[in-house]
């Protein structure tokens, strides 16, 4: 019998909840910092706007990911849970 896995050891969960990003393309401008701080998980599109990847944001990355949006020039990205 496989041990059921708690919420708290999930990948992309930081006390219990999944974290996720989106983008206000409204405000992005493509200035890049997410990118150059989570390219795994950022990418400036063809349209200048940035292009999250799809899914919960690995735990592993999760530091990189909260510098990225703490730090955008126009508070265009945003952690969901």
């Amino acid at each position: 019998m496989q041990a059921e896995q708690r919420p708290e050891e999930e990948p992309g969960n930081l006390g219990g909840f999944l974290m996720r990003v989106i983008v206000d393309e409204t405000l992005c401008e493509a200035n890049g910092f997410c990118e150059s701080l989570a390219p795994d998980v950022f990418e400036i599109g063809k349209a200048d706007v940035v292009h999250v990847a799809d899914g919960e944001v690995p735990e592993h990355l999760e530091i990189d990911v909260r510098a990225a949006v703490d730090q955008c020039p126009k508070a265009a990205l945003r952690l969901v849970d």
